[in-house]
């Protein structure tokens, strides 16, 4: 038995953003001081440590490698949602989720890739901003499904994906 799930949700309108306090949204940024590649991973290396079914650590080349070097990779279209920052504290990712696209031309799909929240920072309304985010911009292309793949055993994203409207795709 497979331990990936593959889920899928039509959108039949464009999907509203919604409000998530104590955080901006922003696209990620090659420019961005510290390095957002380097905080990106130091993000999803926060919210899997706890996993039972581990993710493989990733260094710089594995980002390169998974995303940058990518014909479907856009910085605009990997979202990162962060806290403020102040006086002396810099702000924090505690967010991300990025907008894959499977095939070519017409046959093109749009996938979510990697949507990491933080546990600290869950049910905070943090993923629904980010898949909502996501939605919207698969509907702004002109798709009217999005695709994603979880694992079976991480039974809390498989909930969440499914209170969104997702569901088994085969």
């Amino acid at each position: 038995m497979s331990t990936v799930l593959q889920l899928a949700r039509c959108l039949d309108s464009r999907p509203s953003i919604p409000k998530a306090p104590g955080v901006a949204l922003r696209n990620f940024s090659h420019a961005e001081p510290p390095s957002d590649i380097d905080r990106w991973l130091e993000l999803r290396r926060q919210a899997f440590a706890r996993e039972r079914l581990g993710v493989r650590h990733w260094d710089r080349d594995d980002f390169e490698r998974e995303m940058l070097a990518k014909d479907w990779w856009l910085p605009d279209r990997m979202w990162l949602v962060e806290t403020p920052a102040q006086d002396d504290t810099p702000s924090r990712l505690v967010g991300a989720v990025t907008l894959a696209m499977r095939g070519k031309g017409e046959k093109s799909v749009p996938v979510v890739h990697w949507l990491i929240v933080l546990p600290a920072w869950r049910r905070r309304g943090i993923g629904r901003l980010l898949m909502a985010t996501l939605e919207a911009e698969c509907w702004n292309l002109g798709f009217r499904q999005v695709r994603l793949e979880t694992h079976l055993r991480w039974q809390r994203a498989v909930q969440f994906y499914e209170r969104l409207g997702y569901r088994p795709s085969p």
